[in-house]
C-alpha cells in the first residue's frame, strides 16, 4: 500500500469524513478537506508537518505516510 491507501482506508476504518480528518488535524474545513483528497487521490503527498499529526489521528506510523 502507499500513503494514500493508508489514509484513505484509515480515515473509512475510523469512520471520519475527509472533512472530518481535515478539522481534527486543526485546517480549515473546506480547504482542509481538498488537502485530505489530494493526499487520497495521490495528486500530492502531505507536507510534513501534517505527518506527525496524520499519524496520530489514523494511529499509523509515519513511515506509512510518506511517499
Amino acid at each position: 500500500m502507499n500513503y494514500s491507501e493508508y489514509i484513505r482506508t484509515r480515515r473509512l476504518v475510523l469512520g471520519l469524513s475527509q472533512k472530518e480528518l481535515a478539522e481534527k488535524m486543526g485546517l480549515s474545513p473546506i480547504s482542509g478537506q481538498n488537502s485530505v483528497y489530494r493526499w487520497e487521490a495521490c495528486l500530492r503527498s502531505p507536507d510534513k508537518k501534517y505527518v506527525r499529526k496524520l499519524s496520530e489521528i489514523l494511529d499509523l506510523p509515519t513511515e506509512c505516510l510518506l511517499p
